[in-house]
């Protein structure tokens, strides 16, 4: 692949896996949190793949390990990845939802890691009583537990809280806790998550999932108030989507879109923005 925006690339966003253990009612693996969607091939993206678009990216310095469709911890390849990355001294960023793998693993994971700048999003929607409510089939006790033991081995973990009206009395509190656990960092996300079709995902019963009572606020007003024009972080810093069955993409908004060498997403966004880029990032 000849294409001089290659040669720029300092960011790559990698899913790793379309595997997951969890059935969030607004993921796109899964028919509102009930059934997996039609055609999702769950499956892991080779060390191989991985290494042959690495070789192409000559200044590349940070990799998160994310996606669309799946947990990257649940890849059948995660230790092989993450000892290959950690070699290679990358800035590392994971999203997680943290209740895969034992103790064990976290802590050997931390020791690993410690030494290399890295963060870990351990994804928390609120206190044991409503964290499962939207992160169904997750076990909050067993997060936790994997996140302090990641902590003690030197590893940096961020909890991730995404408010909802069931959860949003329990934001100081989990503020708190995360620093009373030694969390690197306590992340509101405010993006919306609320889908009014959501169900349970083992009996499909109807859930009643309600936005919290600052998004219309925070969207409204202060998203608004703060927002200083256009913002594409593939142009900002150089970045690149590597999908889980290989396909290299602008980003993840775009995954359905592969990066050919006649692209100009710099280009389209001036002349024709697609409406992932005007609904995501006010293009």
């Amino acid at each position: 692949m000849n294409n001089p925006f290659f040669n720029t690339v300092k960011w790559i966003h990698v899913e790793l896996s379309s595997r997951c253990n969890a059935w969030c009612p607004s993921c796109p693996r899964n028919v509102d949190g009930y059934k997996l969607v039609d055609g999702l091939l769950e499956q892991d993206l080779s060390l191989v793949k991985l290494c042959e678009i690495i070789d192409i990216l000559p200044v590349l310095n940070t990799v998160q390990l994310c996606g669309n469709y799946g947990d990257p911890i649940a890849a059948k390849n995660i230790t092989e990845v993450l000892d290959f990355l950690i070699s290679k001294n990358y800035f590392i960023r994971i999203h997680t939802n943290g209740s895969l793998k034992t103790q064990e693993w976290w802590t050997e994971l931390g020791n690993k890691i410690k030494n290399i700048e890295h963060l870990v999003f351990f994804a928390l929607d609120g206190l044991e009583d409503t964290h499962e409510i939207y992160r169904q089939g997750t076990n909050y006790n067993k997060i936790i537990d994997n996140a302090k033991a990641f902590i003690s081995a030197g590893g940096k973990a961020v909890w991730q809280f995404i408010p909802f009206s069931h959860n949003e009395h329990q934001i100081k509190k989990a503020f708190t806790l995360s620093k009373k656990l030694k969390f690197h960092h306590f992340m509101l996300q405010k993006r919306p998550r609320v889908n009014t079709n959501a169900k349970h995902y083992k009996t499909g019963e109807t859930l009643n999932l309600k936005p919290w009572s600052k998004e219309i606020v925070f969207h409204d007003k202060i998203t608004s108030h703060v927002k200083i024009g256009q913002s594409c972080m593939h142009l900002e810093y150089p970045s690149m989507f590597i999908g889980v069955d290989g396909k290299i993409s602008p980003c993840c908004f775009l995954s359905n879109i592969e990066y050919i060498t006649d692209i100009d997403i710099k280009e389209e966004l001036k002349n024709n923005p697609r409406l992932e880029c005007k609904k995501n990032c006010n293009f």
